[in-house]
């Protein structure tokens, strides 16, 4: 990948655009780790998203690991049934 990226960037290309990031099956760490080296090298990794907005992908998944998206169950009194709802956890 870091080949691709200096041989991107040495023939002038600036901007990758992905289709569907989400088809990727990486690690997510490895995949942070490769969209950060194509910006060390010059070339923005952008996508569409749902709305057709293009977004750079590395700012994105940087928004993304610094939140801390895990929620919490909400503690529920003895006489009170347990949420059942499905919960996010990254």
């Amino acid at each position: 990948m870091l080949r691709l990226a200096e041989r991107l960037k040495a023939d002038g290309i600036k901007t990758m655009l992905i289709s569907d990031p989400s088809r990727i099956s990486l690690d997510p760490q490895d995949f942070i780790e490769i969209v950060s080296a194509f910006h060390k090298n010059g070339v923005t990794i952008e996508y569409r998203d749902g709305d057709g907005n293009t977004r750079n992908l590395l700012e994105v998944l940087e928004q993304l690991r610094t939140v801390n998206l895990d929620l919490v169950e909400p503690e529920c009194d003895e006489d009170e049934a347990p949420d059942e709802s499905p919960h996010i956890q990254m």
